[in-house]
């Protein structure tokens, strides 16, 4: 597979972030890992330096406490900007993941539920393969 530019993660949990950072910086698959802590730092940092990320992990228990609301702006940006970027959605909640499948969001291409193991991230990189072949 080869190398991505930017992985973006979106969590409010400094140690989730700092975890999986390095798992994907130790995977050597992205020239670079960035680390949000809410959608709103993240949209600041595209609207300043114009940048794009090949893949978006974001934790949907981070904004506003409103699991719909966060997706709806992660979608916002991602039509705006990302419409090829694979959109990860993580959760240490288990019962985020029938939200999201309530909501009947499209943008939301996978659900994993933290902490992302090795096999987690061999797997989002097989579908991210999957998903940039066919499209």
């Amino acid at each position: 597979m080869r190398n991505l530019d930017t992985i973006v993660i979106i969590d409010d949990d400094p140690l989730h972030n700092y975890i999986l950072k390095r798992k994907l910086e130790y995977s050597n698959r992205a020239k670079s890992v960035l680390c949000f802590e809410t959608a709103s730092d993240f949209s600041h940092w595209l609207d300043k330096e114009k940048n794009s990320a090949n893949m978006i992990f974001a934790n949907m228990d981070n904004f506003d406490s409103c699991p719909k609301k966060f997706i709806e702006e992660c979608c916002k940006l991602k039509a705006k900007i990302f419409q090829h970027t694979p959109l990860f959605q993580i959760s240490d909640n288990a019962i985020n993941e029938a939200k999201v499948l309530n909501y009947g969001i499209s943008e939301v291409n996978y659900y994993y539920q933290k902490p992302i193991n090795e096999n987690n991230l061999n797997d989002i990189f097989n579908k991210f393969a999957a998903m940039t072949k066919a499209s």
